[in-house]
């Protein structure tokens, strides 16, 4: 039970992250190509932009400084800190 619990929490950040990802993506007119090329130089393809958005993968600590900058915003945002993109 406490596994599951763990899990469901974990999958359902990953998922509000996700929405936060496409969310400030699509205000900026961005693809998910093109964010994708924003980030090549740390191997991230569209498919894992993809990934991200659909909750299906995590994004890890690492990216999340440089996929703010990316998207324009602050890392608190696509953390759930905070409403406002900036």
């Amino acid at each position: 039970m406490k596994n599951e619990l763990y899990f469901d929490y974990h999958h359902q950040k990953d998922k509000e992250i996700g929405q936060r990802i496409a969310l400030r993506r699509v205000a900026l007119g961005m693809s998910q190509a093109e964010l994708a090329r924003k980030l090549d130089v740390f191997g991230i393809s569209r498919l894992m932009v993809t990934r991200w958005e659909m909750g299906l993968s995590s994004v890890r600590a690492c990216m999340i400084v440089p996929l703010a900058q990316a998207l324009l915003c602050s890392a608190a945002y696509l953390l759930g800190e905070q409403q406002d993109a900036m």
